[in-house]
């Protein structure tokens, strides 16, 4: 009997609607697959001092000994609603604008030949995601480029249209800025088995599925 992968999916900054998708082809029509919500009740812990990233929330490490003490858990604590704002939901947190960290346990069993993908529904505001105490390293930016590359795969986009999509029109960004996040996108995913960043020369770029 296999054993359910157990994750841990913590968020510093934001307010979200998320969803745990099990499929083989890439998040089209979302809600039409077989969907593992995460919707509901989050644990959530108010960062006044911004000190989660130093003390690594993420991690919900748990004491092992008598003398082991952490000053950050999410067991038994605060628990806001998902998707929502933390402000409306309770009066300490009304005028709050600092950081607050949401967390949420769920099972992802293994599932042979099918790939899982994590689907944000929305994110209002910059964030950072933590899965199993690793963070994934990913813009706001960098996540909207290769979301729209993996939306069309084998589509060429033209640097323009990049440009065009997601920058400011008062931008002085060029095509070679596009070039520059394409370069950091294939070091970020350059153990990533399932598609590759092809640049097709003189156009723009595209992804191909392996």
């Amino acid at each position: 009997m296999k054993t359910p992968i157990k994750f841990i999916l913590s968020f510093a900054l934001l307010l979200l609607a998320a969803a745990d998708i099990a499929a083989q082809e890439l998040i089209t029509n979302v809600y039409g697959r077989d969907v593992q919500s995460l919707n509901g009740k989050w644990d959530a812990i108010v960062d006044l001092y911004d000190q989660g990233r130093k003390n690594k929330i993420y991690l919900n490490r748990k004491p092992e000994g008598k003398t082991d003490f952490y000053e950050y858990s999410f067991d038994n604590g605060l628990r806001l609603d998902v998707p929502s704002d933390w402000n409306c939901q309770t009066p300490e947190l009304k005028y709050y604008e600092g950081t607050v960290w949401y967390a949420r346990r769920f099972d992802a069993p293994e599932q042979t030949g099918r790939r899982q993908f994590l689907h944000f529904g929305a994110v209002s505001y910059r964030c950072r995601v933590y899965l199993n105490g690793e963070e994934i390293p990913l813009t706001v930016r960098e996540f909207n480029l290769i979301y729209k590359l993996l939306s069309y795969p084998k589509k060429t986009f033209t640097r323009s249209q990049l440009i065009d999509e997601f920058w400011d029109s008062a931008s002085t960004s060029g095509p070679r800025t596009v070039d520059v996040y394409m370069v950091k996108l294939r070091e970020k995913f350059a153990d990533c088995a399932d598609f590759e960043i092809v640049t097709v020369h003189g156009l723009g770029y595209k992804a191909v599925l392996k």
